[in-house]
Order: structure tokens, then C-alpha cells, then sequence
């Protein structure tokens, strides 16, 4: 005679297994797949980044590169300094003052249609140029940071077109690629001044404080003759 076994209905599992099985968290393979997600999240955000501050640097030496184009077409057009006020060819003479000069040096070349109008702007203003960093173009006198004792640079002969307000890492990445990489030599030096329109005569030790480290500086390329 066969003989049947009733089938048991499977007893739910206890409060306190079920306890034990949510106190045992993820297993390994689920934290690894965490884990991977996290790095390939972090991953883009610092590629990103990267690419976002790459972007700007090579803007910003365009920038400086075609700033340093309207002073030389300056020149070759008026026979003048763009920073000269002995002739003036569009506005009054005798401005001696740096902060003045660059304004006035931005004016003249938007008059000649070298430069662009300040952003915002319908018509020619003294309003400086902003470049990629959000900082100000200015057009100084070539005698600062040691350009008139390495090229024999004058203020009136010759020009530095600055960004001001350009990150530490970026201004060593404007300067690797415009010249030498190094704050202190060549033709694209740097200071720690950012917010004083007039750098002086100080020489390159202003260059060294700066050294492509502090947060924020100013990067010039000097434009000779």
C-alpha cells in the first residue's frame, strides 16, 4: 500500500531571522559595485572639471595672444604706442596715470575696431575686456616685472597686455604653453598683485611671491616693438 506525505506549507521565517539577515548588510560583490559606480562618478566629475579649466586656460592665451595682435596693428597702423598720450589720436594728452593709460589704450583700439566692446555694451566704454576667467585685460607699461632690465623695455615703447585674476594652476598652464612656464623669465611673467592697477618697477621678486601657487594672479605678456 503507497503511501502519501502531505506536503507542509514552508513556515514563514522569524522576526528574528529576518533580523539576522538585515543586520548582515551587502555582500561583497554588492559593495564592489557600489564602489565602482562611486569611482566612475568621481571620476567624471574631476574629468569634467579638468576639461572645464583646460577650456578657460586655452581661451585665456587667445585671449592674451590676440590682445597682444591689436596693440602690434596699433602700432603698425598710427606709428604709436598704444599707451602714448605725447600724440594722441583719439582723446585728450598728458593722461600720466597707469590706471588711466590702460583704459585709455582700450579705448583707442576699440576706436580702431581692434578690440571688442565691453561686454553688455552698444557703444565704446572704458570698461575693461574680461577674459576667460572672469578677470580684467589690462595694458601696462613694459617696464614691470623685470621686462625693461631683461629686453630693455620702456613704458613708452612698449606694452604688457595682463589678465588679472587668473588661478595659480592656470596661470602655470598659459604660461607652459605662451612660454616658458616659468613665473620669473621670458616674455609671459606673473604676479601675485591682482586688484593694483599699477604693478610699478618692482621687478621680477614680485614674480616669485606668486609662482603659480597663490589662488588668483595676474599673467602678462610683454609685446615689443
Amino acid at each position: 500500500m503507497r503511501r502519501f506525505a502531505i506536503a507542509r506549507p514552508a513556515e514563514p521565517a522569524s522576526p528574528a531571522r529576518k533580523s539576522r539577515r538585515a543586520d548582515a548588510g551587502f555582500t561583497l560583490v554588492e559593495m564592489s559595485i557600489v564602489l565602482v559606480i562611486i569611482g566612475v562618478l568621481v571620476g567624471g566629475v574631476v574629468k569634467g572639471r579638468d576639461l572645464i579649466a583646460s577650456t578657460k586656460a586655452t581661451r585665456a592665451v587667445q585671449e592674451l595672444e590676440a590682445a597682444a595682435t591689436a596693440v602690434l596693428a596699433f602700432r603698425e597702423r598710427y606709428g604709436k604706442n598704444v599707451r602714448d598720450d605725447t600724440a594722441d589720436l583719439f582723446g585728450p594728452t598728458g593722461i600720466s596715470n597707469s590706471a588711466l593709460r590702460s583704459r585709455k589704450a582700450t579705448v583707442r583700439m576699440r576706436q580702431a575696431g581692434l578690440l571688442p566692446l565691453a561686454e553688455g555694451a552698444s557703444t565704446i566704454t572704458t570698461d575693461p575686456h574680461l577674459h576667460a576667467f572672469g578677470g580684467t585685460v589690462s595694458f601696462e607699461g613694459g617696464t614691470i616685472l623685470g621686462f625693461d632690465t631683461d629686453y630693455g623695455a620702456t613704458s613708452q615703447e612698449d606694452t604688457a597686455v595682463c589678465l588679472r585674476a587668473v588661478p595659480g594652476a592656470a596661470g602655470a598652464w598659459i604660461d607652459a604653453r605662451a612660454d616658458d612656464g616659468d613665473a620669473t623669465t621670458g616674455r609671459v611673467r606673473a604676479t601675485d598683485a591682482v586688484a593694483a592697477e599699477n604693478f610699478g618697477t618692482s621687478g621680477p621678486v614680485s614674480a616669485v611671491a606668486y609662482g603659480f601657487i597663490d589662488a588668483e594672479g595676474t599673467v602678462c605678456l610683454l609685446v615689443t616693438r
